[in-house]
């Protein structure tokens, strides 16, 4: 099982993300299993990213996407 934080330990998370001190190169935070948001560091930024995993789920991406765009934050759509 994953190491388990509450939104107050977010913040140190994000600093072991950043220092390389995670065991994978991502964090996520899940409420039930399904919505996940992770976040990535790479070329010296903090990446988050979206996974529906059923239908439902596709809303929200469009509200994410309406979320970045309105705070000038990139998205970007990616299909698998």
């Amino acid at each position: 099982m994953a190491e388990m934080i509450k939104i107050n330990g977010l913040q140190n998370a994000l600093i072991k993300l950043q220092s390389d001190k995670t065991e994978f190169q991502f964090i996520g935070i899940t409420s039930n299993g399904i919505d996940c948001i992770y976040f990535v560091y790479e070329k010296g930024k903090f990446n988050l990213e979206f996974e529906a995993m059923i239908e439902e789920q596709i809303p929200y991406i469009d509200k994410l996407k309406d979320f970045a765009s309105s705070n000038n934050f990139k998205s970007i759509l990616a299909l698998k």
